[in-house]
């Protein structure tokens, strides 16, 4: 995430532009329009009966020169989380500039509560963000199902019920593109929306089908961590499609509901947006970052996780 936000803090600050000329007849300036430097980039997520996270601060440069996460750390900030009248100061992290501690005695993430951060640099800024953290959300039932989507195979194992046995429970030992995997959840709330992380756990483990066409791509290697695009989920079922399933090995899948600041910032990214034509600049907009007197990432989600291992 942090890395993203990096990547994100910088393309936001470019202008629209009309469309005009080739991108490759234009300069930068002209291309971009005018960009906003030194501007405070905040990163924190608030995850659910987790403890409250690190406050990662730091500041924006402009396109075309260089970036450096020490020299873009925001040092010397009063940084604080306040939910209702209970106020979490933070410290500096005395190993890595620009972060910033929550108290050692602070309690963990509440559901369906309004959490604020407050950030006061040196010369007197403040930047300001609020999140309401989301429902509960609780993954009931994983089920194996014959391709038609209704023939029910088995029950997988849940870590509710042996942990991270799962991974060794026969139930859950999966052959590699048979068979359809649907989890059936239930939620305190709806949601703002939901997205689904698909995490392999293994370092060096074999890919589950040929490779012989990525032998071909120089240079190109499958990820073992794949995020889906945000899904509505109305109905309380995740299908999980084989598609990002890549190794052997073992698997665990986290289910994120998340707040509206999470969902506004996915959906209008334009660093990752995938467009089929237009001009290079022609799409950019700025993000929606719900982030007074500065840009980047404070929300929230509740999650929870399932796992299983894959043979070829």
């Amino acid at each position: 995430m942090y890395r993203y936000l990096l990547l994100l803090a910088l393309f936001s600050l470019l202008a629209c532009k009309a469309p005009g000329p080739l991108a490759a007849d234009r300069d930068p300036d002209e291309l971009f329009g005018s960009s906003a430097a030194d501007l405070i980039v905040v990163d924190a997520i608030l995850i659910v009966d987790a403890p409250l996270p690190p406050v990662v601060l730091r500041r924006t440069v402009a396109p075309g020169h260089s970036y450096s996460a020490v020299a873009t750390a925001l040092e010397g900030a009063s940084v604080s989380i306040q939910r209702g009248d209970a106020m979490f100061n933070y410290r500096p992290d005395p190993s890595r500039a620009g972060h910033y501690l929550p108290p050692d005695d602070a309690p963990v993430v509440e559901p369906n509560g309004l959490y604020e951060l407050r950030v006061t640099t040196g010369d007197g800024l403040t930047v300001r963000a609020q999140t309401q953290t989301p429902a509960r959300i609780r993954i009931d039932e994983l089920r194996l199902l014959e391709d038609d989507l209704e023939t029910e195979l088995r029950r997988l194992r849940l870590f509710a019920e042996v942990g991270d046995a799962v991974y060794q429970a026969a139930e859950n030992q999966l052959e590699y593109d048979k068979g359809v995997l649907i989890a059936q959840f239930q939620d305190d709330g709806p949601a703002v929306s939901y997205q689904v992380r698909l995490a392999n756990l293994e370092r060096s483990s074999p890919l589950l089908f040929d490779d012989d066409w990525i032998e071909d791509l120089e240079d190109f290697e499958l990820e073992r961590v794949e995020t889906s695009p945000l899904l509505s989920l109305a109905s309380g079922e995740l299908y999980l499609p084989w598609a990002g399933i890549y190794y052997a090995g073992r698997y665990k899948v986290t289910l994120f509901a998340v707040d509206q600041n999470w969902f506004d910032l996915v959906r209008t990214d334009n660093v990752d947006a995938e467009r089929g034509s237009g001009e290079a600049g022609q799409s950019f907009q700025r993000p929606l970052f719900h982030v007074e007197n500065g840009i980047g990432l404070f929300a929230s989600a509740t999650a929870d996780s399932f796992g299983f291992s894959v043979r070829p």
